[in-house]
């Protein structure tokens, strides 16, 4: 077991500030520079104006799956506001995070309500905590970052001010 990341980086910001192009803009310039980039990106499309879809992007990859939709069915087994999640995309997001070990660096868009309460990506961003020894670069919503810190904290993490 690794001591940890040797570096964990948190892009903050509110919903639309740009957290997700920061990461992927990020990404591009650590492959620049040499560097083996691994993780995952919530990419959002745009209908009318308005995001409805979103997307899981592997950075090694360049694979997406649809990851999120707006669906106001009460009924769906996992969701968080006005959209549900598919619980095959987050199982493979978790497996890419896990599966990046030897990347120098990890990023992971974002920790949301879903890691908050213990779901979502939460069990594979633990691990990696536990395991990874590069940078690991995780965006987040002001609301949630104090939890996030706390956790970081919990897991002995190299976490920032």
């Amino acid at each position: 077991m690794a001591n940890g990341p040797r570096q964990v980086f948190l892009v903050v910001g509110s919903k639309d500030a740009g957290k997700t192009a920061y990461l992927l803009q990020l990404s591009r310039r650590a492959r620049e520079s040499g560097l083996q980039v691994g993780g995952i990106l919530s990419l959002a499309r745009l209908r009318r104006g308005k995001k409805d879809r979103y997307f899981l992007y592997d950075l090694r990859t360049g694979r997406q799956r649809l990851l999120a939709w707006r669906n106001f069915d009460p009924d769906s087994p996992v969701r968080i506001g006005s959209y549900a999640f598919d619980p095959t995309a987050l199982n493979l997001g978790k497996q890419i995070l896990r599966n990046c070990l030897d990347c120098d660096v990890i990023l992971l868009d974002e920790y949301g309500p879903l890691e908050h309460r213990g779901g979502g990506f939460r069990s594979a961003l633990e691990f990696l905590l536990d395991h990874f020894s590069g940078f690991l670069g995780i965006s987040v919503r002001p609301a949630l970052l104090n939890p996030l810190k706390e956790l970081l904290r919990q897991r002995r993490s190299n976490i920032p001010e």
